[in-house]
């Protein structure tokens, strides 16, 4: 019986959510590579494909809990 989660995994650190939005597989906060953050809310990006097609991404935003 197939799985009734939408999740597909596209790379090893990005999946995709149920609602067709991206999230990233714990991500590491860049300044202190720390695991721990909070959910940031959506942002939503416009990126050009090669063959001049525009596309939305709408992307999860994080925040790392060492920078309070």
């Amino acid at each position: 019986m197939p799985s009734l989660d939408k999740r597909k995994n596209i790379n090893h650190r990005i999946h995709i959510l149920d609602d067709g939005q991206y999230g990233m597989l714990k991500p590491v906060c860049p300044d202190f590579q720390s695991l721990y953050h909070t959910k940031q809310g959506f942002k939503q990006i416009n990126p050009r494909l090669d063959d001049g097609e525009k596309i939305k991404i709408i992307l999860r935003r994080y925040k790392c809990k060492n920078l309070w």
